[in-house]
């Protein structure tokens, strides 16, 4: 590969993240003018909303940092956010698991708007889809629908999305048309439990053969 083409996901200094250490060649952060730097650092200070995210998340990461799950993590955010109205975004297929987390929610005083992928939706054929690419062709097959998703919390007064299980690029919509701050409790990974990581773990072993190019992970 060119040097010219390395970037932060080639890097194992972590120069970034400690000053003593020096960048490389290539650094993402040299690439960067000061003046940019600069605007970039006011936007976490000078937007309300943003600062009260940047101070929550952080003070979250700073304090319980190896201690606390994804979903304890986010009940404290949003509790520190002073969110009331929670708006839940699942995959059908999740629908169990959003059921646990909404009764979590309940538990600490929150109300709960939810939405399935399937609202709102017609047979896949209707949008487009072939046939041939449905799970079982030749039957009636709901499509996801993320944009009514986004579309039907953009209506309700919740305060916060939190995502659940939606597949890869439905996830995209629902974040382009979102207008509600959102964030993700976990993604859709139906062979590994939802936990996509787990491939990228196993790179080396389990998942070598099922990988193409795994000579390209030899310097990770």
């Amino acid at each position: 590969m060119d040097k010219k083409d390395l970037c932060c996901v080639d890097c194992r200094t972590k120069a970034c993240e400690f000053p003593e250490v020096e960048n490389p060649k290539y650094c993402v952060s040299d690439k960067i003018s000061e003046s940019k730097k600069q605007e970039v650092k006011k936007m976490y200070v000078e937007d309300e909303f943003n600062a009260k995210i940047f101070k929550v998340s952080s003070k979250i990461e700073g304090n319980y940092y190896g201690q606390k799950t994804r979903v304890e993590e986010t009940v404290m955010f949003l509790e520190e956010m002073g969110a009331k109205n929670i708006g839940i975004i699942s995959c059908v297929g999740t629908l169990r698991e959003a059921g646990t987390f909404s009764n979590i929610l309940r538990e600490k005083g929150f109300n709960i708007v939810g939405a399935s992928c399937k609202v709102g939706s017609f047979d896949k054929t209707e949008v487009g889809i072939c046939e041939e690419d449905k799970i079982c062709p030749n039957t009636y097959e709901a499509y996801c629908n993320p944009i009514m998703q986004a579309i039907y919390m953009n209506d309700q007064d919740v305060d916060f999305v939190v995502a659940m299980g939606l597949c890869v690029g439905h996830d995209t919509l629902l974040f382009k048309y979102c207008k509600k701050p959102v964030t993700v409790l976990f993604t859709k990974d139906r062979v590994t439990g939802h936990n996509p990581v787990a491939v990228l773990y196993n790179a080396k072993s389990y998942y070598r053969k099922k990988l193409k190019n795994i000579d390209t992970l030899k310097n990770l």
